[in-house]
């Protein structure tokens, strides 16, 4: 199923990186196309939540001391009208639900870095973070 994923992906574009560097003005459209391509289940609420969070994240990432739980959470929480307890819920049963299919280690192709590892999960901020900072590079390697 993975492989389908993928293959879908590569289809409609060459490379991802590719794909981000002409594309990284709409980061919520580059964000979905990369958790796609990692086998995200968009059935699954806490897919939107994290797609949001890393948006969201991107936008604000000069500020260094955006918390997840104070700020991200809350934001979300307002715009969905959920708790912040479900939303960490669902973040986190998305995140694993990747992870356990085994697809969430293409993110480690993709990046051409071993950013996932085999022995746990990673975090929610971590997730967040790798994203965004992937979407950073990517736009200073753009804008030079």
């Amino acid at each position: 199923m993975f492989s389908q994923h993928l293959y879908l992906f590569n289809k409609q574009t060459d490379n991802f990186s590719g794909f981000a560097m002409k594309n990284f003005k709409n980061i919520d459209l580059v964000t979905s196309r990369l958790m796609l391509a990692m086998g995200f289940k968009l059935s699954l609420l806490g897919t939107t939540y994290l797609r949001e969070a890393i948006v969201y994240r991107y936008d604000y990432s000069l500020d260094c001391k955006i918390s997840l739980s104070k700020q991200i959470l809350s934001h979300i929480a307002q715009k969905y009208n959920v708790s912040i307890n479900s939303i960490d819920r669902d973040m986190r049963t998305a995140l694993i639900k990747c992870y356990n299919d085994g697809t969430m280690f293409a993110l480690n192709d993709i990046l051409g870095c071993g950013v996932i590892s085999k022995q746990y999960a990673p975090t929610i901020s971590e997730f967040i973070m790798i994203l965004v900072t992937y979407f950073k590079t990517m736009e200073a390697e753009f804008s030079a």
